[in-house]
């Protein structure tokens, strides 16, 4: 549940909203309950590929700078003006941004919200947002980014 919200289900939780999304774009494109992931599990096990985690980043920036160094280590050193950390976290951001908007434009959700230590980059919330509006297939985007209640520990508590 992100900070400020009452009541929000983990997405594959609860069907019915997913296809009442927000923008409505999931039922214009002729998906139905029948044609979404169950589960979590299943969600997870298509999109684990994608850059959104902390080893995704830490990766993607080892192949680029060859520096294996973890999101929060690459956040110190952008807020300390290194032109490399900051071109690192803006591609990330970027990519994260584009993975989102294909989970907005598959399932339009209501929120996204953000667990594990890539929720902490303070970046994060201000950034994707403002990013993934060029990949959404929508004249506008509603979809709010939040970071999850108990932050980094959220998957430790079952959230």
């Amino acid at each position: 549940v992100g900070q400020g919200d009452q009541q929000h289900l983990p997405i594959g939780a609860v069907v019915t909203p997913v296809i009442e999304g927000v923008q409505q774009a999931a039922r214009s494109r002729g998906l139905s309950e029948e044609s979404l992931p169950r589960t979590f599990t299943q969600l997870q096990c298509r999109f684990r590929c994608l850059p959104g985690t902390g080893p995704g980043l830490r990766q993607q920036a080892a192949q680029e700078t060859g520096l294996s160094l973890s999101a929060q280590e690459w956040n110190t050193l952008a807020e300390q003006q290194d032109p490399q950390a900051q071109a690192v976290l803006a591609r990330y951001y970027r990519r994260l941004a584009k993975a989102l908007a294909g989970v907005i434009n598959l399932i339009d959700p209501h929120v996204i919200v953000l667990g594990g230590g890539v929720s902490n980059l303070p970046g994060i919330y201000q950034e994707v947002p403002a990013l993934w509006a060029d990949y959404v297939f929508s004249d506008t985007v509603s979809t709010p980014l939040k970071q999850a209640l108990h932050g980094d520990s959220s998957g430790v508590r079952g959230a």
